[in-house]
């Protein structure tokens, strides 16, 4: 029986050119041609776990480096067009729910993590960004008003609210210092905040030791004293356990002739020899 905690839902309403949410079952494989969307899902993921923006790295996944794109771009739909020097967008504003739901085994337990972002207009340089926690599944209708748009922030708050759930108006850090509770998705933030626009990258490495380096092992350098300490303690058990292990064979074989001498004055000839006049 499995104790994973699995992702089963990722919701992406207005981003860039996605307007869905894409239940996800068991081993998930996302296969198109190039400019796809592929790593536009990919990119959506590391930011509702990274959320910082100056550590997520949009786009890595398909260029194994940082690319132009970014959050005003995945929100407002970046066409890669100018005109007359000006970037152009598919939408003028934006209002864009970003969402991972997650389920612990046997259904026992759902999570919605997510992230809204409202652009009001274009010439938004970074938007409002606010990060939710709603502590059960939501659908795709969920985000949206009666004329199918994503709700508004009043709208929002007040369904967040309905389902027990939490806005962090105070900003990414507590919302991320809270879904890596034990409570919840149980992770070591700074680890995670590291490693997974790394990892997202999908670029080869020379060896396995720059693999362990960046992947498994801590940045900071290991601190060995204890682990010195420890084996100088083993080796000085180490030690004392083979005198010990001497002295228990030497007091075996000490044994062993004390007993074959005694079976030996027992047997009849060898007591008779033993007290005849000549054997003295």
């Amino acid at each position: 029986m499995t104790r994973t905690i699995r992702l089963t839902r990722i919701h992406a309403l207005n981003w860039y050119g996605y307007k869905d949410t894409i239940p996800v079952e068991g081993n998930l494989l996302l296969a198109g041609l190039t400019g796809s969307g592929k790593s536009i899902l990919m990119d959506l993921i590391q930011f509702v776990l990274v959320g910082d923006q100056r550590l997520v790295r949009f786009n890595q996944s398909a260029t194994g480096d940082r690319s132009d794109r970014s959050l005003k771009g995945y929100c407002l739909g970046d066409t890669k067009e100018e005109e007359n020097g000006v970037t152009q967008y598919m939408r003028s504003s934006a209002i864009t729910y970003v969402a991972l739901e997650f389920t612990w085994p046997n259904g026992k337990k759902c999570e919605t993590w997510g992230i809204r972002v409202e652009f009001t207009s274009a010439a938004e340089a970074h938007g409002k960004v606010t990060p939710f926690f709603i502590p059960e599944s939501l659908a795709r209708g969920d985000f949206l008003d009666a004329e199918k748009r994503p709700l508004d922030y009043t709208a929002f708050k007040g369904l967040v609210e309905s389902r027990q759930g939490r806005i962090y108006p105070e900003g990414i850090e507590a919302y991320l210092r809270d879904m890596a509770q034990p409570v919840h998705l149980n992770f070591d933030n700074k680890v995670l905040r590291s490693l997974l626009p790394t990892a997202m990258s999908f670029t080869f490495l020379k060896s396995f030791n720059e693999f362990a380096r960046q992947f498994i092992l801590p940045a900071d350098k290991l601190d060995v004293n204890d682990v010195t300490a420890s084996y100088r303690t083993f080796l000085n058990y180490e030690g004392d356990l083979n005198k010990l292990n001497d002295q228990l064979d030497r007091l075996k074989s000490i044994q062993a002739t004390f007993v074959r001498l005694t079976e030996l004055r027992r047997d009849p000839c060898i007591g008779a020899l033993s007290r005849s006049p000549t054997s003295s």
